[in-house]
C-alpha cells in the first residue's frame, strides 16, 4: 500500500473533533495575522475621512456572509450531514489565502527595522495602549462588549439547539434574519461624523446591557416556545444591530487617534486583548449556564455590563475635572 494512501487512511481515522481544532486553529492564526496587517494598514489604504465608510462597508460585507451561512449550513446538515459539510467548510476555507495571494500589498503598513526585542515591542505597546487616554476609553467599552458578546454568542445555539430543541433548518432561519438586520445596523456607522463616534459607542452599549436584561425577563416571564423564539430573534437582532455599529466605528477610532509611527504595534496589542476575551467570555458564559438558569444568566450579564458603564462613565468624568 503506497505511504500516501497509509497516511491518508490514518488521518481520516483521528477523531473528528480533534481535526476539526487542528484545522481551525491553523487557518485561524493565518488569517488573524493578515488582518492585523489590513487593520493598521486601513488609515493608508483608505485615507482617514473614509475610514467609517470603509470599515462600515467591511461589516456590512461581513454581515451579509452572515445571513447566507447559517441557512446553507443548516440545509447541509439536515439534508447531507456533518461530513459533507466539514468538506464544504474546508473547501471555502481555502478561498481567502487564494485571495491574499493575489492582493498588492505595496500600500499596506509595514514593519520596520528594529534592533528592540519582540518581548520588548510588546510591553511598550502594551503601555502605549494605556497612555493614550483617548484610546483607553474607547479599549475598555470594547473590552466588555467582547467579553460579554462571546458569552452570548455561545448561549444562543446552545440554549435554542440543545436546551429548547428546534429543528437546525429553523436556527438558520432565525439566524439568517438576524443577519439582515445586521446588514441595517452597518449603514448607520457609513453616514456618523467622526466627532460622534465615541458618544455612539457608549449609548450603544448602554441599550446593549439593557437588552440582555429584556432577554432574561422575556425568558423568565413565559415558557412558550414561540415566545422564546420570537424573543431570541428580536434581542439577537437587536445585539446583531448594537454590533455592525460599534465595531467599524471602534476600528476607525483606534486609527485615527493612534501615533502613526506605532499604529502597527499598538492595533496588534488592541485587537489581541480584545480577542483574548472571547475565550474567557465564552468559558464564563458555559460555566454559569451549568448552574444556573438562562433568564438569571442573561440578567447578570446586564447588570454588570450597565455597572461597568457607569464605573467607566464616573472615571471618565473626574478626569476631566
Amino acid at each position: 500500500m503506497p505511504l500516501a494512501h497509509c497516511s491518508l487512511l490514518y488521518f481520516t481515522a483521528l477523531p473528528f473533533t480533534l481535526i476539526a481544532i487542528f484545522h481551525l486553529g491553523n487557518t485561524g492564526i493565518f488569517i488573524r495575522m493578515f488582518n492585523l496587517s489590513f487593520l493598521a494598514s486601513n488609515l493608508a489604504l483608505v485615507g482617514e475621512k473614509n475610514l467609517e465608510k470603509a470599515s462600515a462597508v467591511e461589516q456590512g460585507t461581513f454581515s451579509l456572509l452572515v445571513i447566507i451561512q447559517p441557512a446553507l449550513a443548516a440545509f447541509l446538515w439536515n439534508f447531507y450531514g456533518i461530513k459533507l459539510l466539514s468538506l464544504f467548510a474546508f473547501l471555502l476555507t481555502l478561498l481567502p489565502f487564494l485571495l491574499i495571494l493575489s492582493m498588492n500589498f505595496s500600500r499596506f503598513v509595514q514593519p520596520k527595522k528594529s534592533t528592540v526585542s519582540a518581548t520588548n515591542s510588546f510591553s511598550n505597546s502594551f503601555k502605549l495602549l494605556f497612555h493614550q487616554t483617548v484610546i483607553t476609553n474607547v479599549f475598555w467599552l470594547m473590552l466588555i462588549f467582547s467579553f460579554f458578546m462571546a458569552g452570548y454568542q455561545v448561549l444562543y445555539p446552545f440554549l435554542l439547539l440543545e436546551h429548547y430543541q428546534i429543528h437546525p433548518l429553523t436556527f438558520g432561519i432565525i439566524t439568517s434574519i438576524i443577519g439582515i438586520v445586521a446588514v441595517f445596523g452597518s449603514i448607520l456607522p457609513f453616514f456618523t461624523h467622526s466627532r460622534h463616534s465615541l458618544k455612539l459607542i457608549k449609548s450603544a452599549l448602554i441599550i446593549f446591557g439593557f437588552a440582555f436584561l429584556l432577554l432574561g425577563s422575556f425568558l423568565f416571564l413565559s415558557s412558550s416556545i414561540t415566545f422564546t423564539l420570537i424573543s431570541f430573534i428580536i434581542i439577537g437582532s437587536l445585539l446583531s444591530f448594537i454590533n455592525s455599529i460599534i465595531e467599524p466605528l471602534s476600528y476607525a477610532y483606534v486609527q485615527r487617534h493612534a501615533v502613526q509611527e506605532t499604529i502597527g504595534a499598538l492595533t496588534t496589542v488592541y485587537y489581541t486583548l480584545l480577542e483574548l476575551m472571547i475565550p474567557i467570555g465564552t468559558l464564563l458564559a458555559s460555566t454559569l449556564i451549568l448552574y444556573f438558569t438562562d433568564y438569571f444568566v442573561f440578567i447578570l450579564f446586564g447588570v454588570f455590563i450597565l455597572t461597568l458603564i457607569l464605573i467607566l462613565n464616573r472615571k471618565d468624568k473626574n478626569n476631566e475635572k
